[in-house]
């Protein structure tokens, strides 16, 4: 279980920096441009969530939340952290 523990953590970081990385192409544009943009990293982090749980169907339960709950809290983790501290 460890490894599904590291995966997810691994793809969470995976999908935060690349979410925080064209958050913040798009922050400077309009407000269509960000808000599509965000739009679009929610769709996209939603499939991957879709996709894990779709891999992990015939698995057992402990090791899909061992893999999907470090996913979204490392996601979340640096997708909203560096946002917040660059608005100083």
């Amino acid at each position: 279980m460890p490894f599904y523990l590291l995966i997810g953590a691994f793809f969470g970081v995976f999908n935060g920096f690349l979410s925080r990385f064209m958050l913040k192409k798009a922050i400077s544009g309009s407000n269509l441009r960000f808000f599509s943009t965000y739009m679009l990293g929610l769709a996209y982090r939603f499939l991957f969530l879709i996709a894990a749980m779709v891999f992990f169907y015939r698995k057992q339960a402990f090791a899909a939340l061992s893999f999907i709950f470090p996913m979204i809290l490392m996601q979340e983790f640096f997708l909203i952290l560096p946002i917040k501290n660059s608005k100083k």
